[in-house]
C-alpha cells in the first residue's frame, strides 16, 4: 500500500532520480523522491564493494559492480520507490564519480577595465568559457562559479553592479572519458532514454557541504576515504583553493602524511582555518582525526588554538534529507540527495552564473 505521505501528493508533484556514487572501493546507489516544498527523501540505498579479479583493472572491476549494483536497483528499488512514493519510474539519474577517474581544479578570471563597467551575466560566462579544451582523454563535467569579487570586496549579488575590477572563482572538474563512455552504457541497458548526469564527487561533496554550512566564513573540507584525500579551503565564504592527494595504486595508506602534504600545500598561500570539516566513511573518522592533530604542527594556521573538527556524519544532515531506507544512512549519499535537489545542486551564492 502506498504511504500516508505519498497520498498526499500527486503523481505529477514528484520526481524520482537514482542517484550513484562511484570509488575505486565501492560504488552505492539509490532511489530517492523528490515532492515540490519537501526535502528529499531515501527509500532505497545499497552499497557494492569493489573487488578486482586477478589481471582486472580498476575500471573492470568497479563496472563489474556497478551491474551487480544497478540490478539491484531496477528490482528493489522501484519496488521501494513504489511503495513509498506510489512512484516508481526515476526521470533521471546522477552519477558522482570519484577517485582515481575524475580530478577538480580551481581557476581565477580576472576582468580590469579602464573604465568602470557593469557586471552581467555574460561577462561570467564568457570567462567561464574561457577554460578552452578539456585534458586530452577527459570529459569536462563542471564548471561552477563560486565565488565573484568586485574591486577586491567578496559579494553575492554582483550583477548589475559597477566596478574597475572582477574576480571570479571558478571550479572545474573532469572526469576520464573511457569510463564516462563505459558507465554510460552500462547503465543505458538498464534505463534506457532516461537522462544521465555525470558529476565529480569531490566537486558534489565540496558543493553540498558549503550549501548544508552557510555560516563558515573560513574552513577547511577534508574529504578522504581509501582512494585519497581532497582538501578544498574556504575562506571570506570563498572557495579559496584546492589540494588533491591521491594514494598510488598498491601503496600503504599514511594519513598522517598525506594531510600534512595537503596543509602544507594550502599553508603555502593562505593561513589556515580553526574549523575543518570532516568527511570521511566512519571506520576512518578515529584514525583521520588523530593524523589531523600530528600533521598541524609547523604551520600557519589563524590562530593558535586546536582546530575544531567537524565530523560530518549521517545525524548532521538529516534535517536536509530524509531517510527511509533500510539499514544506516550513508552520509555520501545524503549529499548527493541534497546536491540534486536540481540537477544544477542546491542554491547556493552565484549557482545562477553558471547557467548558460
Amino acid at each position: 500500500m502506498p504511504s500516508i505521505f505519498a497520498n498526499l501528493f500527486t503523481r505529477s508533484q514528484k520526481t524520482i532520480r537514482v542517484l550513484i556514487t562511484i570509488d575505486a572501493r565501492s560504488i552505492a546507489g539509490a532511489y530517492v523522491c523528490y515532492v515540490r516544498g519537501a526535502v528529499p527523501k531515501i527509500v532505497f540505498e545499497k552499497r557494492v564493494p569493489v573487488v578486482a579479479r586477478t589481471e582486472e583493472s580498476p575500471a573492470d572491476a568497479m563496472l563489474r559492480a556497478l551491474k551487480v549494483l544497478s540490478d539491484a536497483l531496477v528490482h528493489e528499488g522501484s519496488a521501494a520507490s513504489e511503495r513509498q512514493c506510489a512512484k516508481s519510474r526515476a526521470e533521471s539519474i546522477i552519477v558522482a564519480v570519484g577517485a582515481p577517474w575524475q580530478e577538480t581544479h580551481l581557476r581565477r578570471e580576472n576582468l580590469r577595465g579602464n573604465e568602470p563597467f557593469v557586471f552581467t551575466h555574460s561577462l561570467a560566462n564568457k570567462a567561464r568559457e574561457r577554460a578552452g579544451a578539456p585534458p586530452q582523454g577527459t570529459y569536462r563535467t563542471d564548471d561552477c562559479i563560486v565565488g565573484v569579487t568586485l574591486n577586491g570586496y567578496r559579494t553575492d549579488s554582483p550583477y548589475g553592479k559597477k566596478a574597475l575590477r572582477a574576480s571570479i572563482l571558478i571550479l572545474t572538474s573532469f572526469i576520464h572519458q573511457e569510463v564516462t563512455d563505459r558507465i554510460r552504457a552500462a547503465l543505458n541497458e538498464w534505463y534506457p532514454a532516461r537522462r544521465i548526469r555525470l558529476v565529480a564527487g569531490s566537486a558534489m561533496r565540496y558543493r553540498a557541504i558549503h550549501a548544508a554550512f552557510p555560516h563558515e566564513e573560513n574552513a577547511l573540507v577534508l574529504d578522504a576515504n581509501e582512494s585519497g584525500i581532497m582538501l578544498a579551503l574556504i575562506r571570506n565564504k570563498l572557495l579559496s583553493a584546492t589540494a588533491d592527494i591521491p594514494w598510488p595504486p598498491g601503496a600503504t595508506v599514511d594519513w598522517t602524511a598525506g594531510i600534512r602534504r595537503g596543509f602544507a600545500e594550502l599553508a603555502e598561500r593562505f593561513p589556515l582555518p580553526q574549523t575543518i570539516f570532516l568527511l570521511a566513511p566512519d571506520s576512518l573518522l578515529e584514525p583521520l582525526q588523530l593524523a589531523i592533530e600530528a600533521a598541524r604542527s609547523g604551520l600557519l594556521w589563524f590562530s593558535d588554538g586546536v582546530p575544531r573538527v567537524v565530523t560530518v556524519r549521517a545525524k548532521t544532515l538529516l534535517s536536509l534529507v530524509s531517510y527511509a531506507a533500510p539499514g544506516d544512512p550513508d552520509p555520501s549519499m545524503l549529499l548527493l540527495a541534497h546536491f540534486a535537489r536540481t540537477e544544477e545542486g542546491p542554491t547556493l551564492p552565484l549557482e545562477t552564473l553558471s547557467a548558460a
